[in-house]
């Protein structure tokens, strides 16, 4: 056998062997394997603690589960403060210490609160902010 032939079968048997790994990857990551395993610890089953979803742009919103009516940036305690206000209430949802470069106009902002309707809109501030 000609050795352009051996190579030509070699090549096609890796090719083999990579398409078959590549296909066995996916196929275990597919939707009915995934929802066969659950996971160890539920996190809804976390005794006292509460979780909070960040809004983003692929699924769908979580103004639409909790009903927001805004968001709050305000110097609580020496640190800046980022709060979600809802209806059934007000939850902290970040605190950062005060950076040492804040002005005076900037704190006296931030001591009377910034109310902002989105949450996007509400991490730019908070990062202007702090950084």
């Amino acid at each position: 056998m000609k050795n352009s032939n051996k190579l030509i079968i070699l090549s096609a048997f890796a090719f083999l062997v990579s398409l078959s790994l590549l296909l066995s990857a996916f196929l275990k990551d597919s939707p009915k394997n995934n929802e066969s395993q659950k996971p160890a610890r539920s996190y809804d089953s976390m005794a006292g603690e509460k979780t909070l979803e960040a809004e983003n742009n692929v699924s769908e919103s979580v103004s639409k589960k909790e009903n927001k009516s805004g968001y709050l940036i305000k110097i609580y305690e020496n640190k800046i403060c980022a709060y979600i206000i809802t209806e059934s209430g007000t939850t902290l949802w970040n605190a950062v210490s005060i950076p040492h470069g804040l002005t005076d106009d900037e704190r006296k902002l931030l001591e009377d609160g910034i109310h902002t309707e989105s949450f996007e809109e509400m991490c730019l501030y908070l990062e202007a902010y702090v950084s």
